[in-house]
C-alpha cells in the first residue's frame, strides 16, 4: 500500500507540474501564437479548453486560516494569482436564430 500511496503522490506531483508549465505558457502568451505543453498529462488534457480555449472560467481555491498551514495556503494563493492572469476571449459558438421547433 506504500508503494501505491508513493506512486499516485508521483503521479499527482506530476500532473501539478504540467499543469503550472500551461498556465505559464498562457500567462507569457499574451496573444501571442505559442505552444502549449497541454499533451504533457492527462489533467491538462482535460483542462485544455478551460484554460486556453473559447469558454469561461471560474476557480475556486479552498485555503486554511491555520498558521500551520500557511506554506500550503501560500502557494494555492500563488496558483490562483496566475490562473487569473490568463485571458480567454469567450465567443459564442452558436447563435439561436428564429423560433426553436
Amino acid at each position: 500500500e506504500t508503494g501505491d500511496r508513493l506512486e499516485e503522490s508521483k503521479q499527482i506531483n506530476l500532473s501539478l507540474s504540467a499543469l503550472a508549465k500551461v498556465m505559464a505558457t498562457l500567462c507569457e502568451a499574451k496573444g501571442k501564437a505559442v505552444h502549449v505543453p497541454y499533451r504533457d498529462s492527462k489533467l491538462t488534457r482535460l483542462l485544455q479548453d478551460s484554460l486556453g480555449g473559447n469558454c469561461r472560467t471560474a476557480m475556486v481555491a479552498c485555503i486554511s486560516p491555520l498558521a500551520s498551514t500557511l506554506d500550503d495556503t501560500l502557494t494555492t494563493l500563488n496558483f490562483t494569482s496566475r490562473a487569473k492572469a490568463i485571458r480567454n476571449h469567450a465567443r459564442v459558438n452558436l447563435q439561436a436564430s428564429g423560433d426553436a421547433a
